[in-house]
């Protein structure tokens, strides 16, 4: 039971920041010459993944650029929380602030872009952030199953 109550830490963001996301997607009009937000439905989806060259280069952009350097960041702080011994709470605390950050800046670390900061990258950045710290509490359990074992 108690590590449903944990798993909900990290599932309860999940789900807010994709609905968020589908929300801003289902009512984004980026592509029609109307100012004023209105239900576009499906199109942008459909736009997205079958008519758009761009996305699946994009999409690995995304992996390399931010989701990998985000995850190198979390695990970094978790071999630091077994080095300086870091309460859980620090560690993922850490992990999620460092994860987001890399992710969000990490266009113009590698590329030297300008900062291009709007809702969609700040919910991609937190996404990530809620990822990495999922990867730290998993790799936590299983240390601890682990330990247990070999104490038994």
């Amino acid at each position: 039971m108690k590590v449903l109550k944990q798993l909900l830490w990290f599932i309860v963001p999940t789900v807010l920041v994709w609905i968020f996301v589908i929300l801003y997607l289902l009512f984004c009009n980026e592509f029609s010459n109307s100012n004023s937000p209105s239900f576009s439905g499906y199109a942008n989806y459909l736009r997205l993944f079958l008519n758009n060259s761009v996305f699946p280069k994009a999409l690995l952009n995304t992996l390399f650029i931010s989701f990998i350097p985000a995850v190198l960041v979390s695990a970094i702080t978790y071999i630091s929380k077994l080095i300086f011994k870091f309460s859980p709470v620090f560690m993922y605390v850490t992990a999620f602030v460092f994860s987001t950050l890399v992710a969000l800046f990490s266009h113009t670390i590698f590329f030297g872009e300008p900062i291009n900061i709007n809702l969609f990258s700040i919910a991609t950045a937190i996404q990530i952030g809620i990822i990495c710290c999922f990867i730290c509490w998993i790799i936590n359990i299983i240390k601890t199953k682990a330990q247990n074992r070999i104490s038994k």
